[in-house]
């Protein structure tokens, strides 16, 4: 079939699919998608809708919201329309191309398979994200750690909370506040949709949320009409349509949708909304800052981040290493200069073992997981690659015993741990550790023992480590077992939960500024 074939036989799938939704109002298919999500995370209930992965409900409601027909009523969203729409979205979204080229499959079969599996998870796992601290990380990584940072040397200047507030009209702490209500209102299984005055009603019961001009600029920063939505997908979509199922969809930066056309947003009663996956908003605002800040401020921002990363990373390590176990860049450079080689930000000892930490605000881009092509992926991991670089370097400086590094050299164990701000997916595993080890060895690295922690994943270690477990021995673990597995047999042993984490604090910060228990 020839690449023109495939791409009409794609554009067919989707006008079948355009059909299908512009016989139902897309406000109610939205509706029934989130009512049906609702239900899935409810085991127990007797289900009104079918049980749909998330993101196949993601796509439906890209779709429906594209393709929009807000006022269409001449149809109820019934289990088995919605399960005939869940399919058939199903089989757009696997049309993988190398289900329908044959020279794209044999090449499949040949190579390493890691790039065409990137596609495919990089496209399912994002719309299920870790909701975990997500109030507590951007209050410290956003709120608190500036002003730590501000007097370091070779940090630029940047104010982040005046160029955040010039961006979305409010504070980050009132930004925080008031997405994390309307995450809370849109996640209850009472609202499958509310209009704006359930903001109001909130103020008058006495949640102390920003008046109704600061959630409006709340809203504004993350919701979307049908306009807004289509203007957004047409900007981040594929070059190449052979790959037009891993589309970027809009509901990472807009995942409140207003579907009712024409809404009037002075008027609360007619504002409406929905979240068709809740948790995205969890992640909108939190992670979601990044992107918002690096889409206004570009390398000014990127450049920042790094030096607040990398305090904030340092946060997490001064809750369970001893401070007499824990090594910074700086305290590194009293005795081992600039001259003598790189060290990595963070050296953490315990016993005989020196784990070395690297810390790289870096994600895989967007055509990476789209395509799963080689010159993508390889141009994302060029920092992986870097930072991996320079811990290889300083591991080789202690076994090499180079004045300066006496507190290290008589490790046994040195451990290079990549810490990311986002999770690189499978990066961890044996495809993905073959094809960068063979990039390390062109750079004459090999047999680095190194492993790569998200930032998430280290939030989630911290409240159990803070009890006397050692990290050497999690990383120890994780060369057997799937990080949930090893943060599953932490709990069992700790029966701790967030509550007992560094970061909870930060949460209830915020119960206190809106005036709610925790």
């Amino acid at each position: 079939m020839s690449t023109r074939e495939q791409i009409r036989k794609l554009e067919a799938l989707e006008q079948e699919i355009r059909i299908a939704i512009r016989q139902l109002s897309s406000a109610d298919l939205l509706l029934a998608i989130t009512t049906g999500m609702k239900e899935r995370a409810a085991p127990g209930t007797k289900p009104s809708m079918p049980a749909i992965p998330p993101f196949i409900a993601g796509a439906i409601a890209a779709f429906a919201i594209r393709f929009s027909n807000p006022y269409r009523s001449n149809k109820n969203i019934t289990w088995p329309i919605l399960s005939n729409l869940s399919n058939l979205v199903d089989k757009y979204l696997s049309a993988d191309p190398i289900t329908h080229d044959k020279e794209l499959a044999d090449e499949f079969h040949k190579s390493n398979p890691i790039f065409t599996l990137l596609r495919l998870v990089g496209n399912q796992f994002p719309f299920e994200p870790r909701t975990f601290a997500f109030i507590g990380q951007p209050l410290l990584l956003y709120g608190e750690l500036p002003k730590e940072i501000a007097c370091k040397k070779n940090v630029p200047t940047f104010d982040f909370h005046d160029k955040f507030q010039k961006i979305t009209g409010l504070s980050l702490e009132d930004f925080m506040c008031c997405g994390f209500v309307a995450r809370a209102a849109l996640s209850s299984s009472t609202n499958s949709g509310l209009t704006r005055e359930y903001f109001e009603k909130a103020r008058l019961l006495g949640i102390k949320l920003p008046d109704d001009e600061g959630i409006l600029y709340m809203l504004n920063c993350i919701t979307a009409d049908p306009n807004r939505f289509r203007q957004k997908y047409e900007e981040m979509k594929q070059k190449d349509r052979l790959f037009c199922m891993y589309d970027f969809n809009p509901l990472f930066t807009y995942p409140i949708l207003r579907p009712w056309a024409h809404h009037n947003a002075k008027s609360m009663l007619d504002d409406r909304i929905v979240a068709p996956l809740p948790d995205l908003i969890a992640y909108r605002i939190s992670t979601g800052i990044f992107y918002e800040m690096f889409n206004s401020y570009k390398e000014e921002f990127s450049r920042y981040f790094g030096f607040l990363f990398e305090a904030y990373v340092g946060r997490l390590l001064k809750a369970f290493v001893p401070a007499q176990n824990l090594y910074s860049e700086d305290m590194i450079r009293e005795k081992f200069p600039s001259y003598s080689g790189k060290v990595p930000d963070w050296i953490v000892l315990e016993g005989s073992t020196a784990i070395l930490i690297e810390c790289k605000a870096m994600r895989f881009s967007l055509p990476s997981l789209s395509t799963g092509a080689v010159e993508s992926v390889n141009k994302s991991l060029a920092q992986v690659l870097k930072g991996l670089k320079q811990l290889h370097e300083f591991r080789e400086a202690i076994i090499e015993k180079k004045p300066g590094l006496k507190s290290f050299t008589s490790c046994s164990k040195i451990k290079p741990v990549l810490v990311t701000f986002e999770p690189l997916y499978l990066i961890n595993s044996v495809f993905f550790r073959e094809h960068i080890d063979a990039l390390l060895e062109k750079e004459a690295v090999t047999d680095l023992p190194w492993r790569i922690l998200s930032v998430k994943e280290l939030e989630y270690l911290e409240p159990h480590l803070n009890t006397g477990m050692r990290l050497s021995d999690i990383l120890l673990a994780l060369e057997d077992k799937p990080f949930n597995e090893v943060i599953d047999d932490c709990i069992a042993k700790t029966d701790l939960s967030y509550k007992d984490s560094l970061l909870y604090k930060y949460d209830q910060q915020m119960y206190h500024r809106l005036g709610i228990n925790d």
